[in-house]
């Protein structure tokens, strides 16, 4: 069922247009670093909700990936319809990072305990984490 164009004015409201074009959400974001609202009863990811208005239904099966890898960015020109699988693929966490990579650029082998995500969803070694956080806290007790 199509949606009215009322939530148009709610998105239009809580976005903001960033140098690169992104249409970023400005209201909370979830866990994950994506915007969200809901209208009817029904809870809409705002990338998602930007997608269906001015471009119709994603289709079945098909996640939006991010082109400009900002998370909430609702810009349908920054987003691409992709299988699932794509769309996990070009993504950088915990997953793909595992089955791509097995050492980190220090050398680090990559296990699901040696891995850890930050707050933009990006995975890093947790090895590598750690020795920054000894040498920080290193640096200030001197």
């Amino acid at each position: 069922m199509p949606l009215a164009l009322a939530p148009i004015d709610r998105l239009i409201r809580s976005t903001e247009v960033d140098w690169r074009g992104c249409w970023l959400w400005t209201r909370p974001l979830d866990s994950n670093g994506y915007g969200y609202t809901r209208i009817d009863g029904k809870q809409w990811k705002t990338h998602r909700l930007w997608w269906t208005l001015l471009v119709g239904e994603v289709p079945e099966g098909f996640d939006l990936d991010h082109l400009c890898r900002v998370r909430s960015c609702g810009n349908p020109d920054h987003l691409e319809p992709v299988t699932h699988a794509e769309n996990l693929r070009r993504g950088k966490h915990r997953n793909n990072l595992l089955h791509v990579q097995k050492v980190c650029s220090k050398g680090h082998e990559l296990t699901p305990d040696n891995i850890t995500i930050r707050n933009d969803g990006r995975a890093r070694c947790r090895t590598c984490v750690n020795e920054t956080a000894r040498r920080a806290r290193a640096g200030r007790a001197a």
